[in-house]
């Protein structure tokens, strides 16, 4: 019976073992040892279709989270590669370079704070350019008004000199 059940392969459908046969010959007529037997064996072949199905199931989980870990950590990474260029570039002084948007998440919220620490780098460095030409401006300034003095100081002594002569 066991070597029928094998052969045929027939023994998941069986559901009513009464009306059905193995091999030609139905279950009705063989003892009830053997109608016991068939029922061990369908539910065994029932055991081992779920377990193949769980097993099935649970390398498609495995695969899936993988892929996701997969993702997760590439869009991550990308992220702060992007956060590492832009700082490796302003270390270098090059503020004109701009920060792409990142992401929405913890990453893009520093890139975010980065990109505003840059704006706030070029603002000081426009404020001390113009504070520099306001210097240099003035200094000019200075230096005009110390040649008008001298100029002044020299028609002082000038005159003065000239008085000393006549008297």
């Amino acid at each position: 019976l066991r070597q029928r059940l094998a052969q045929t392969g027939q023994a998941a459908r069986w559901v009513g073992l009464a009306d059905h046969d193995v091999g030609g010959a139905s279950l009705a007529h063989h003892p009830r040892h053997c109608r016991d037997e068939v029922i061990v064996l369908l539910d065994q072949q029932r055991r081992a279709e779920h377990r193949g199905e769980l097993a099935q199931g649970r390398h498609l989980a495995l695969l899936l989270a993988l892929g996701l870990s997969y993702w997760g950590a590439a869009r991550l990474t990308r992220g702060l590669d992007e956060v590492t260029r832009h700082t490796d570039a302003v270390a270098t002084g090059e503020l004109r370079h701009e920060l792409q948007d990142v992401a929405a998440d913890e990453i893009g919220a520093m890139a975010e704070s980065v990109r505003r620490m840059t704006g706030g780098l070029r603002g000081l460095l426009v404020d001390l350019d113009l504070g520099a030409r306001e210097v240099a401006a003035t200094a000019e300034e200075l230096a005009a008004s110390a040649e008008e003095m001298t100029a002044s100081t020299e028609q002082v002594s000038s005159a003065a000199h000239a008085i000393a002569r006549a008297v």
